[in-house]
């Protein structure tokens, strides 16, 4: 039996396993020969992602990779996949796939992302709504997102 993640989205644990291979995979096909690694910074929210990769030599230098929509793709039905009932998933993971087929993954839950433009405060709100967390969950820096939104709606 093949699972299909072109139908119906998966979710809970085999939700999580299915999309975490897919996106290791896809970031592992994307490390060219002379390569030791590829990294996938991504920051995501409901409605707004922002990613970058590269690959990295044994020296140490890099190289941007470009084509990684399907990477991406994967990642955020991961981060679906994720949500926890009252805890909420993450903001933003680093995937360090190497060319031996290793994987290493950072997610941050409560840290905010580091966007390199600002975020509009509503698209918080709107992640907030979509994956809802218990007030203990919600970081101090979130709130004050939340209240600007709300500020702004006025």
């Amino acid at each position: 039996m093949s699972l299909s993640t072109s139908d119906d989205e998966l979710g809970g644990i085999l939700g999580e396993r299915v999309y975490f291979e897919e996106t290791a995979k896809a970031l592992f096909s994307l490390i060219p020969p002379g390569f030791e690694r590829i990294e996938l910074r991504m920051r995501s929210l409901v409605g707004y992602n922002s990613a970058s990769a590269r690959t990295v030599r044994a020296d140490g230098t890099r190289d941007s990779v470009k084509n990684i929509k399907i990477a991406t793709d994967a990642a955020k039905r991961l981060r679906e996949a994720m949500y926890r009932e009252g805890a909420g998933t993450w903001f933003s993971v680093l995937f360090v796939v190497t060319v031996e087929g290793k994987v290493d993954v950072a997610y941050n839950y409560d840290e905010e992302p580091e966007w390199k433009y600002p975020i509009d405060p509503v698209l918080y709100v709107q992640d907030l709504e979509k994956f809802p967390r218990d007030p203990e969950n919600v970081p101090e820096w979130l709130q004050k997102r939340v209240f600007e939104a709300e500020a702004e709606a006025r």
